[in-house]
């Protein structure tokens, strides 16, 4: 299980953020359940 932050999920969602790309290809390979927090 691993946390995702609000920044994980700016990054995925924004193609012109500079760790857009990194989140993206770790969401497609992680076998890792995410969670994340209410306020997120």
């Amino acid at each position: 299980m691993i946390i995702a932050d609000s920044g994980f999920w700016l990054a995925l969602g924004d193609k012109k953020d500079r760790h857009h790309l990194k989140a993206n290809d770790f969401a497609r390979t992680t076998t890792e359940r995410l969670i994340t927090t209410y306020p997120v």
